[in-house]
C-alpha cells in the first residue's frame, strides 16, 4: 500500500510540475496588437500584423526599416527594424533578398519586444522566425 501511495503522489506532483510548466509557457506567448497599439505595449513581446506602407535602408545605421504608416513620425506608426546581419540570416534561411524591397506593400506579421527610439515605437527582428508574410485576403 505504501508504495501505491508514493507511486501515486509522485505522479501528482509529475503533473503539477507539467501544469505549472504549460503556465509559464502560456504567459509568455506575445499579445496579439494592431499597429496603432504599440506605443502602449512598451517592453512587451508583442504579435503584430500590417501592410508595410513605407521601406528604406538607414545604410548610416546598417539598419533596414519598414513602417506601418507612410508618415514614419506618425503617432501611429510602428516600424520595424532589421540589422543587416538579420537580412544576410534572411536571405540565407528564406531567401529574402533586401527587406525594404522585398517586404515593400506586403502585409506581414512580426513577433518580438516593443520598444521606443526617438519616442517612436518599434520591433526589432532578432530571429528568422520573428518576421513572416501574411497572404493578403
Amino acid at each position: 500500500m505504501k508504495t501505491r501511495s508514493i507511486i501515486a503522489s509522485l505522479i501528482l506532483l509529475a503533473s503539477a510540475v507539467v501544469l505549472a510548466d504549460e503556465v509559464v509557457l502560456a504567459d509568455d506567448a506575445p499579445k496579439v496588437i494592431k499597429a496603432e497599439e504599440a506605443r502602449n505595449h512598451v517592453d512587451q513581446k508583442c504579435d503584430v500584423t500590417f501592410k508595410v506602407r513605407r521601406t528604406k535602408h538607414g545604410v548610416n545605421r546598417k539598419t533596414y526599416f519598414l513602417d506601418s504608416r507612410e508618415d514614419f513620425k506618425s503617432p501611429e506608426n510602428l516600424g520595424i527594424q532589421i540589422s543587416e546581419e538579420m537580412a544576410a540570416e534572411l536571405k540565407a534561411k528564406k531567401g529574402v533578398g533586401e527587406p525594404h524591397t522585398h517586404y515593400a506593400d506586403k502585409t506581414i506579421r512580426v513577433t518580438g519586444k516593443v520598444f521606443l527610439q526617438e519616442d517612436r515605437p518599434y520591433i526589432r527582428v532578432e530571429s528568422v522566425d520573428d518576421i513572416r508574410e501574411v497572404e493578403q485576403k
